[in-house]
């Protein structure tokens, strides 16, 4: 693979592989695509699960790394899309937003929220995710 991890990215795999005393993360959750894959390959534990669920960068994607990496590794490398899920199994989609919903309700999930006052202010907000630097979902604030 000619994929490179970066200085941000071997910064990256050194936070994790330090707060998880070396051992790795179990689920990695990915939503750019293949970019960051060795980065997630190299964060993710023995036996663990890299979930690439988007493509946020737009660029082409990668092909996936060797069987005998995964099997070497003890790794399993799936996707989602949620739009997927809609159309083939929509049965799942709904139950899985009725549970977040569920959790929601109950205060049992907090999730957060950043208000942006103005469409003005939309692509600044826009280009913290792009850069990573984003927490938590982002609201845009439209007056009627």
């Amino acid at each position: 693979m000619t994929r490179q991890h970066g200085s941000a990215g071997r910064a990256l795999v050194a936070a994790v592989r330090a707060a998880t005393n070396g051992v790795g993360a179990d689920i990695v959750l990915d939503p750019q695509g293949t970019v960051l894959l060795d980065t997630d390959l190299a964060v993710t534990a023995p036996g663990g699960r890299i979930v690439l669920f988007g493509n946020a960068g737009g660029g082409e994607l990668a092909p996936l790394p060797p069987v005998g990496r995964l099997i070497g590794g003890n790794l399993a490398i799936g996707g989602f899309s949620i739009t997927g899920l809609w159309a083939h199994a929509p049965h799942r989609a709904s139950a899985g937003l009725r549970r977040v919903l569920d959790l929601l309700a109950d205060g049992r999930l907090n999730i957060a929220v950043t208000e942006v006052s103005s469409l003005a202010e939309t692509p600044a907000a826009q280009q913290l995710l792009a850069e990573g630097r984003g927490h938590g979902k982002y609201v845009t604030r439209v007056d009627g």
